[in-house]
């Protein structure tokens, strides 16, 4: 069965990934909701949310609920039905095991239904970006810089053992919220993975700091829409490269160990363990078709 990374496995090996600092993050984040009432309320959510995190002046305020509302549209006509096929796809091929490689290919799929959704919010968001004022823009990434102090006590504070075990009861619940049982045989899998990964939440916090750095020095140039467009998507779509050595190695560690796992994990599967894990993703692959049809 090639078992992807769907929202709450990403978040298990990408949770603090330095791409959180912008209304770029704040765009794709909120468009990325599949519960109906959120999905069809992102006019308002998006623009609501981006209020609170840098004070935007009337005709901001108009060309941020244009980009909204040219994004949404996109996203609802083009890009739902292609994850609903996905996940159609992935349900089909749940009564047999999968190779790691195809479990690989999936995560990479996913991440490439990411990379579209930055690349397309590009324009408009460099646009907007590009029209804040200095103080707009230190009042942005302060507010994220505020987020990292929060994630600093959950995170970075807290010593090694406390992580494990938020680390392993974090990654069981994951799993287990697919599958809905779990032997003793899986749990073993899953805590061992847990043990592995790299605990890396100082060394995130520090990453995301110089992202943010690289963000401010790239809005404080003032260069033309096209330049600034440029090293935005980069940024955006290659964040590693502005990532400390030790932060770099370790994610791409632990992503592999992530997959590792689910490759381990999807030769374990009962008949029962399958059926409940394929019902899960044509469910979801049904509500984002509804969600499409509006």
């Amino acid at each position: 069965m090639k078992w992807g990374l769907t929202a709450s496995h990403v978040r298990a090996v990408n949770r603090r990934r330095a791409l959180t600092a912008t209304l770029l993050f704040a765009v794709l984040t909120l468009a990325a909701c599949t519960g109906q009432f959120v999905y069809n309320r992102l006019d308002f959510i998006i623009p609501f949310y981006l209020g609170q995190r840098v004070s935007l002046d009337e005709p901001q305020q108009t060309q941020l609920k244009a980009a909204v509302r040219g994004f949404t549209a996109w996203h609802r006509s083009s890009q739902l039905e292609r994850y609903s096929e996905f996940l159609r796809g992935l349900a089909r091929n749940a009564r047999r095991p999968s190779t790691r490689e195809e479990v690989h290919a999936s995560v990479e799929t996913m991440e490439g239904f990411w990379d579209d959704m930055i690349v397309e919010v590009l324009p408009e968001g460099t646009r907007l970006l590009q029209t804040l004022s200095p103080a707009q823009v230190d009042e942005l990434l302060e507010s994220f810089a505020e987020d990292d102090e929060e994630d600093y006590e959950d995170y970075c504070e807290p010593p090694p053992p406390k992580l494990l075990e938020k680390r392993i009861k974090g990654l069981t619940r994951s799993v287990k919220n697919w599958s809905r049982t779990l032997t003793d045989e899986q749990k073993g899998v899953i805590e061992r993975t847990a043990r592995s990964m790299k605990l890396l939440g100082c060394a995130s916090l520090e990453s995301r700091a110089q992202w943010r750095a690289e963000v401010r020095k790239t809005l404080a140039t003032r260069a033309d829409a096209a330049v600034t467009r440029e090293r935005l998507r980069a940024l955006m779509l290659e964040p590693h490269h502005v990532w400390t050595e030790e932060y770099r190695r370790g994610f791409l560690g632990n992503r592999a160990l992530i997959i590792d796992m689910i490759a381990e994990l999807d030769g374990t599967w009962s008949a029962k363990q399958r059926e409940a894990i394929a019902t899960r993703l044509n469910d979801i692959a049904g509500d984002l078709e509804d969600l499409a049809r509006g």
